[in-house]
Formats: C-alpha cells, sequence, structure tokens
C-alpha cells in the first residue's frame, strides 16, 4: 500500500501506474527457500494486491487505470475522515518544525522516525534513539492510531480484488455488531456527499452507517 498527502490537487495517473509496475514486479518474482544457484526449490507464490490512500482524491484517469489494472484507491478526502486528516498534519507539521531547528548533525533521517513509528504499530522492536521532541509527538501518534475510536477508517475486503474503505458513526459498536452477526442484510444507497466518485452509504435493516 502507498499513502498519499497532497493538499493543492487530487493523485494523478502517474502514482497509480507506478504501483501497478510495483505489484506486477511483485507478483512476477519467483523465490526459492535457498538462496544458493540452483538449490532450493519454489517457496509457496501469493497473489498481491495494491491500495492507494490520499487525502485529496483521485484524478479521473487515476481512477480509469486503477480499475482496468485492479487497483484499490481510498479517498479520503470525505469529512468523515477529518480526524485522520488533521492528526497526520498535524504530527508532519510538528516533526517537520523540530527538525528545522535540531543542528543538521543532531538531525534524525526519515528512515530513524519511520522505523521509531513502526514499532508500536507492528510490534517490531527496532532500537531507535530519539530525543523526546520527537519521541512525544510520534508516541501520540501511534496512540492515536491504535485507539482508532475516532479516526473513522475501516478497510473492507469483500470477494473482489478490490479493498473498500469505509466510514463507521460508531466503530466500536460496528465491530461488535459484525462479530454477533457475520452476515446481516444491509441497505444501499447513493448519497449526496463532496467527493471525487460517487459515495454511497451502507446501513444495516436498523440504524448503523458504514459509507464507502
Amino acid at each position: 500500500m502507498e499513502a498519499k498527502y497532497l493538499t493543492t490537487r487530487p493523485v494523478g495517473l502517474p502514482t497509480v501506474r507506478n504501483g501497478h509496475g510495483v505489484i506486477h514486479d511483485v507478483n512476477e518474482g519467483e523465490t526459492t527457500t535457498l538462496a544458493a544457484p540452483g538449490a532450493g526449490r519454489p517457496r509457496t507464490r501469493y497473489r498481491y494486491s495494491y491500495a492507494i490512500f490520499s487525502t485529496s482524491g483521485f484524478s479521473p484517469e487515476a481512477q480509469d487505470y486503477a480499475l482496468a489494472h485492479q487497483i484499490s484507491l481510498i479517498d479520503l478526502s470525505a469529512p468523515d475522515f477529518a480526524v485522520l486528516r488533521n492528526l497526520v498534519k498535524t504530527t508532519a507539521d510538528t516533526i517537520h518544525a523540530a527538525l528545522e531547528v535540531t543542528p543538521a548533525a543532531e538531525r534524525p533521517m526519515v528512515r530513524e522516525i519511520r522505523a521509531y513509528l513502526r514499532g508500536p504499530l507492528l510490534d517490531m522492536c527496532d532500537a531507535v534513539d530519539l530525543t523526546d521532541t520527537f519521541r512525544v509527538r510520534l508516541d501520540y501518534l501511534a496512540q492515536a492510531l491504535h485507539s482508532r475510536s475516532q479516526l473513522g477508517l475501516v478497510l473492507a475486503f469483500p470477494a473482489a480484488p478490490f479493498v473498500l474503505g469505509l466510514a463507521s458513526d460508531d466503530l466500536y459498536a460496528f465491530v461488535d455488531y459484525a462479530k454477533a452477526h457475520p452476515t446481516h442484510a444491509v441497505r444501499l444507497r447513493r448519497i449526496n456527499q463532496a467527493a471525487s466518485h460517487p459515495v454511497w452509504e451502507c446501513a444495516r435493516r436498523s440504524t448503523r452507517r458504514h459509507t464507502p
């Protein structure tokens, strides 16, 4: 997956085309159980999919290309994802401001910031030594992403080659209901909401709504 935070334009065709090239290379690659030439046997092969997240939507050309090549586009420009967008922007602005006032010799590398954040999010144990200036903000971001209660985003994996981005009005109630009712009837209707693509409301027969 890939994520783009753009403020002035939607994600265009080059990004989606690059994603198609990456996933094509991954799916065509052949690996074996041993590294030595001519040794080992082919490993189990998997069919990987690609998803691109964007805070500013996608251009029509990008959407057409993604549909043709079965690449999932997750549009986070809708009001439902404002909390998530603001969380990312605030953290990035704070980190950037801290980098500007930190002496060059003491600035952490981007890979070090990423490695530190991956620790709590992915249960990785990379030892990355950052100053409190950076750690406090990254710890806050990780905690907010872990809680998820106000971030809105839910990923759905239908019996199709696409991932759907959903926004739930009550995340935990939705998860609890889905666990108790793995199969349940829903209502689908198109709603009038600003986005670079049609927005649909998926609601169970009573009140809970989940907007893709």
